[in-house]
């Protein structure tokens, strides 16, 4: 004599309590997969940004990054005329005119660890290759210096990095 399967010998009044446990148990499941992988850090969204600016060439992208309330300070030959503060606007006027023609070849941060240090600023020392045309590689290192302004952090300083 063949066996019945357990579920079709269950009455249907049995099967009602079965089934909202399975879908509770059902439901329950993807929201713990979600709690499991942490959303990224700001910094790390930043990192990303950054990485995303320097390889489309699309200064753009670095507008959010640059405080409309503090000016950033620049040390860097590369990026800017002289050693000075700079609004936002400026910066993004030098990042365009450095990208200008520009091609990644890559995008390298040298530095894993991003996190802030005890002054509550982070350090994100980066290295840029490109390609201008047709003309030789010219490599860029550069040290972005990061710090919150409210909740969100933005570049407050950029330096050659030596």
């Amino acid at each position: 004599m063949p066996s019945t399967p357990l579920i079709s010998r269950l009455s249907p009044a049995a099967m009602s309590p079965l089934a909202g446990v399975l879908l509770l148990a059902l439901s329950l499941a993807p929201a713990r997969a979600a709690e499991e992988t942490p959303p990224p850090s700001p910094l790390a969204k930043l990192h990303a940004r950054v990485e995303r600016a320097f390889g489309r060439c699309d200064a753009g992208i670095l507008r959010p990054l640059l405080s409309r309330r503090v000016k950033t300070f620049v040390d860097s030959r590369v990026l800017a005329p002289s050693d000075g503060y700079y609004g936002a606007d400026q910066l993004l006027l030098l990042f365009e005119r450095l990208f200008e023609g520009r091609t990644t070849i890559s995008f390298t941060t040298l530095s894993a660890d991003l996190k802030p240090r005890r002054d509550g600023r982070a350090r994100l020392p980066i290295r840029w290759i490109s390609r201008e045309g047709d003309s030789s590689r010219n490599e860029i290192s550069l040290t972005l210096i990061l710090d919150t302004e409210g909740a969100t952090w933005h570049i407050r300083e950029i330096r050659d990095l030596k």
